[in-house]
C-alpha cells in the first residue's frame, strides 16, 4: 500500500508518495489538470494506493479524477490539519509529504481525522 498526499492549488499539485512503512519514495509536481493528475496515476500503475488532499475549491477536480478510476480517496477537512495551515514554514512539498503522513495514520486508526463530504456524481446532477 502506498499513500499518497496532495497539495491541491489552482494551477499546480504537489504530491507526496509514502512507502507503507512511511518513507517518502518521491515527490513530484503536476498540472491540476486530468492530463497533471494522469501522470501521477501512471506512475502509480499497478500499485495500490489511498489519496488524501484537503479541502478547498480546487480539491474536487483532484477528488474526482482518482475516485473515477476506482482510486481510495478522501477530502480531509482543514479544522484537521491545523498543524500544516498554521505553519509558518509552509512549502507545496512540506505540505503534501504532512497529509500523506496523516494519511498513513489515520489508515491505521492511530490518528482522527475530519472528512469533508464531497456528493457523489448522481448527487451532483
Amino acid at each position: 500500500m502506498r499513500y499518497i498526499g496532495l497539495d491541491v492549488h489552482k494551477v499546480n499539485t504537489t504530491a507526496c508518495v509514502l512507502s507503507a512503512g512511511g518513507k517518502v519514495v518521491r515527490t513530484l509536481e503536476v498540472r491540476s489538470n486530468t492530463s497533471g493528475l494522469q501522470v501521477l496515476h501512471d506512475y502509480m500503475k499497478n500499485t495500490d494506493y489511498v489519496v488524501m488532499m484537503e479541502s478547498s475549491t480546487y480539491s474536487y477536480v483532484a477528488y474526482r479524477f482518482f475516485s473515477d478510476r476506482g482510486v481510495e480517496t478522501h477530502v480531509v477537512h482543514a479544522r484537521s490539519l491545523r498543524t500544516i495551515t498554521d505553519s509558518d514554514k509552509k512549502t507545496d512539498r512540506k505540505d503534501a509529504v504532512a497529509i500523506a503522513r496523516y494519511l498513513r495514520l489515520w489508515k491505521k486508526g492511530d490518528l482522527d481525522l475530519s472528512m469533508s463530504f464531497i456528493p457523489t456524481a448522481s448527487r451532483r446532477s
